[in-house]
């Protein structure tokens, strides 16, 4: 009997949180071939990053919040935000150090 994947997606989720608190022990490289992802941890700076080769290594740019959105949101009451896709799911490297892959990195 095949296994779905959703019967796979706690044992990936159980890999994630062990390996994020990993980084405070020392650092540490885990590579999740099923899901096409590396996570690094380095201890030195606490950075942790998941690496999706998969991904497209092209620049993404911001979809601007246009007035017509703007007044949208007026006479409607509710949010009308851009999707922007593409820096949500679309970034090959996802880091604790540039939460809203912003570039360059961002810095707090």
């Amino acid at each position: 009997m095949a296994v779905s994947g959703m019967a796979r997606l706690p044992k990936v989720i159980l890999s994630l949180i062990r390996a994020l608190s990993i980084v405070e022990v020392a650092d540490y490289r885990l590579d999740l071939p099923k899901l096409g992802w590396v996570i690094e941890g380095c201890k030195d700076t606490g950075r942790i990053a998941i690496h999706i080769p998969s991904n497209k290594g092209a620049a993404i740019t911001l979809q601007a919040h246009t007035i017509f959105s703007q007044i949208g949101e007026t006479i409607l009451r509710r949010p009308l935000r851009p999707s922007n896709h593409a820096i949500k799911y679309e970034c090959r490297e996802y880091a604790s150090d540039n939460p809203l892959n912003l570039a360059p990195p961002y810095r707090p």
